[in-house]
C-alpha cells in the first residue's frame, strides 16, 4: 500500500487572503478574511517602514496563522520581502 502523500493531500486553511497592487507611490491591497468573508481595503505608502508596520499588523492580527498572498508582480522589492518572510513560517504567516 502507498503511504498518502503529507504536503499535498493535507488541506491548508489560510486565515485571510490578500491581494497587493504594488505602484510607485502607494500601494492598495485588499484582504478578505477566511472565516467571515469580510473585506477590507485601504492603501500603504511606498517606504520600507510603512510596509513593514503594515506586514506587522497582520502579524498581530493573525498570530501563528496562514495569510495567502497574490501580487501582479513576479519580481521586486514587495516579493523578496514576503519570500524572505515566509522562509520561517513558525514566525511569519507568509
Amino acid at each position: 500500500m502507498s503511504q498518502p502523500k503529507q504536503s499535498l493531500d493535507r488541506e491548508c486553511e489560510f486565515a485571510a487572503y490578500v491581494g497587493i497592487d504594488w505602484a510607485d507611490k502607494k500601494h492598495a491591497w485588499s484582504l478578505q478574511v477566511a472565516t467571515t468573508g469580510k473585506r477590507e481595503e485601504g492603501e500603504v505608502e511606498h517606504s520600507p517602514e510603512a510596509v513593514e508596520e503594515w506586514i506587522q499588523g497582520w502579524m498581530v492580527r493573525f498570530p501563528g496563522q496562514l495569510l495567502a498572498v497574490c501580487l501582479e508582480q513576479s519580481r521586486g522589492a514587495l516579493l523578496n520581502l514576503l519570500r524572505a518572510l515566509s522562509e520561517n513560517p513558525t514566525d511569519r504567516p507568509f
